[in-house]
């Protein structure tokens, strides 16, 4: 059975978990302005995405009846970039605010939306030093980034950053439908299944 999707966050989530992409297609979209429309990748994968695709679009509910899925940890890291990005690295999010001398300071975007995907708090993002800051207790959290437990929610996390990245740069780089047909992208498949 087949199953396609313009999500490129799903298509990523899918590809991570072991659902075959077959290819990509380029559709030709209307935008606000008729003369100038816009493509889209459409991603063409095999398996049970449709499923997913469901509960992706209800993850509250579907992530309370399965918390230690590596679908439930990709949609988490998923929705914290997406808030980094919006609120704070384009935001204004605590930007007045003065930081005490018990936080620690991180510069990788990725391990600030794992942490915050873990719901450890963002004081803030020093835009200038590019730097995230975090309270003093995530400290502990950085060894277990760094070198994450297999199959653990930050292995499965940073997993997803770099297959949502490689998808992104595919598609703006305009040689993801090349990519795609060339090489078909496979990973490991998740334990769990959805119903």
């Amino acid at each position: 059975m087949s199953f396609d999707t313009r999500n490129t966050r799903l298509a990523a989530a899918l590809i991570c978990l072991g659902c075959k992409a077959s290819g990509s297609r380029i559709e030709r979209l209307p935008s606000q302005t008729p003369d100038k429309p816009y493509d889209e990748v459409c991603f063409l994968l095999f398996d049970e995405g449709e499923a997913y695709d469901k509960a992706w679009r209800k993850m509250d509910e579907w992530s309370r009846l399965n918390p230690r899925h590596p679908f439930t940890y990709m949609h988490k890291v998923s929705a914290a970039r997406d808030w980094i990005l919006t609120r704070v690295v384009h935001g204004h999010h605590n930007e007045g605010i003065e930081l005490g001398s018990d936080v620690v300071a991180v510069t990788s975007l990725s391990m600030a939306c794992c942490f915050v995907a873990h719901g450890y708090y963002l004081l803030k993002l020093d835009k200038t030093q590019r730097l995230f800051y975090f309270p003093a207790e995530t400290q502990a959290e950085i060894k277990e980034y760094e070198s994450p437990r297999p199959d653990g929610s930050y292995e499965w996390m940073k997993f997803y950053l770099l297959e949502f990245d490689s998808l992104n740069r595919g598609i703006r780089d305009g040689n993801l439908t090349c990519q795609l047909k060339q090489q078909p992208v496979t990973c490991r498949n998740a334990e769990a299944t959805v119903s």
